[in-house]
């Protein structure tokens, strides 16, 4: 071009008029491999990998809108498609900018940072591709195709001489519950995660504490491996910090409890909030369904255990009068026993022994001396063990009734109606359930004799075990 200045006019005017036509010819041509790249990212955006067939070409541009079809008439009117008024819906657009990227998980990102830095090892689930926290089990150590390679590498087994390579014990639900919420600010603890970090005996019976999720309210959801998010939002008032985890109040956990939980265990978390000086009468106030108001007024903080409280809740469901909790009854010496829950009145006391202090021999000893006491002061104890539940609730209403008749107690005709109900009921359950027979002989007394007055008849033997 350092020759430009020698060419004449007319020979100027024609090259620049041959670049003129070059610029328009090479635009025309960057104009029809952006309408084809465009293209091929539209047909990769719309196909998964899981199906042969082609993909949908009817939101193509260009494409005409496809023609309604007829409405059938036959069957009465259906509803018009699409989502009702008033739902959420999500739009599809196309972009500008296909190669942008919106990060809508920010805070989930953060949590698995920092579980990976505290030790967390992640798994691969093999079937849908869910990361889990449980590297032991061999199922959910199988990899997904396709999935992050950063993921894999981090379920490679160690080297055998590495001293690390022995599998460390998993951290505890609380210490799970705690880089959470100190990792993702907007994260609460709730629910049962939330009791059990109060120290309330609330997990399930059949789960270990390694397999519980960590439960958590967000205002959004948050993808986080291990824990089960409620989207939902909270007042400030019901939320406060304790032993460095962000959770719900006691007040608040406590509602959420009888909110979400089966109506026994609901009852068993509540009486022990009341026995960590939770108001009952606040809890009250804060509820507004008869529901709540319902498992509430069954709840009472003389339950020793989460057992005791499950069986209070079912003789009472099953027409029983309300047992008292925690009886004293004074023995000789200047000696008190206290009775698990009964009947003052009739001198009929219904005792759960559980397995972590009536199991030696030396426990059943000392239970057994002190209901021969008792007995000698004519009280009737009833021994149920945690093989009762839910095998043998009707056994355990028919015999405290039964005991509750001999010792003077007259029910109604309504009330006497209800028992019987509530004990077939709990009969047909147990058949659905294959639970096998009972232990105790049910040659319906209660059913026959329920109105008249019975002869003293032997103690019965502990409920769930062999007579």
């Amino acid at each position: 071009m350092s020759g430009l200045a020698e060419l004449s006019r007319e020979k100027l005017i024609a090259l620049a008029r041959a670049l003129a036509g070059r610029v328009i010819a090479l635009e025309k041509e960057n104009g029809e491999l952006r309408e084809r790249v465009a293209r091929l990212e539209r047909l990769i955006s719309r196909n998964s990998g899981n199906s042969g067939m082609p993909s949908s070409g009817d939101d193509l541009p260009g494409k005409p809108q496809p023609k309604a079809k007829p409405a059938k008439t036959k069957g009465g009117a259906k509803r018009r498609p699409g989502k009702p008024s008033g739902m959420p819906v999500t739009y599809l657009a196309w972009s500008e900018y296909p190669d942008g990227r919106v990060e809508y998980f920010l805070p989930a990102c953060a949590a698995v940072v920092e579980w990976l830095s505290t030790g967390g090892c992640l798994s691969v689930h093999s079937r849908c591709g869910q990361v889990s926290d449980h590297p032991q089990n061999p199922i959910l150590r199988r990899k997904s195709p396709g999935f992050s390679p950063i993921l894999d590498s981090v379920n490679q087994p160690l080297p055998e001489s590495s001293p690390s390579a022995r599998p460390s014990p998993l951290p505890s639900l609380a210490e799970r519950t705690r880089r959470v919420t100190r990792s993702v600010p907007q994260a609460v603890a709730c629910r049962r995660t939330a009791a059990h970090i109060w120290g309330l005996h609330v997990l399930s019976v059949d789960t270990t504490e390694d397999d519980w999720p960590v439960e958590l309210i967000a205002p959004g959801h948050l993808a986080i491996p291990g824990c089960v998010t409620h989207v939902t939002t909270l007042p400030a008032e019901d939320i406060t910090e304790h032993k460095g985890v962000r959770l719900t109040t006691q007040e608040r956990t406590a509602l959420d409890c009888v909110r979400w939980l089966p109506r026994l265990e609901a009852v068993a978390a509540v009486d022990q909030f009341l026995r960590r000086g939770v108001d009952l009468e606040a809890l009250w106030h804060q509820s507004t369904s008869w529901h709540l108001r319902d498992t509430l007024s069954l709840a009472d903080r003389g339950a020793g255990s989460p057992r005791e409280s499950w069986l209070r809740v079912i003789l009472v469901d099953g027409g029983l009068p309300r047992p008292t909790t925690q009886i004293r009854v004074p023995l000789a010496d200047d000696r008190v026993a206290y009775l698990d829950l009964g009947w003052p009145e009739f001198q009929v006391a219904v005792e759960y022994d559980g397995q972590q202090h009536h199991t030696s021999s030396a426990d059943q000893l000392h239970d057994e001396r002190r209901r021969a006491e008792l007995r000698s002061l004519g009280w009737r104890i009833i021994a149920v063990r945690r093989d009762v539940f839910p095998g043998q609730i009707a056994d355990l209403l028919h015999q405290v009734a039964d005991t509750l008749i001999q010792q003077g107690w007259q029910p109604g005709t309504r009330q006497t109606t209800r028992i019987l109900a509530r004990i077939r009921a709990a009969r047909r359950r147990r058949r659905l359930l294959g639970m096998g027979g009972a232990c105790l002989s049910t040659d319906g007394h209660l059913e026959r004799d329920i109105s008249t007055t019975h002869a003293p008849m032997a103690e019965f033997p502990p409920l769930g075990c062999p007579a």
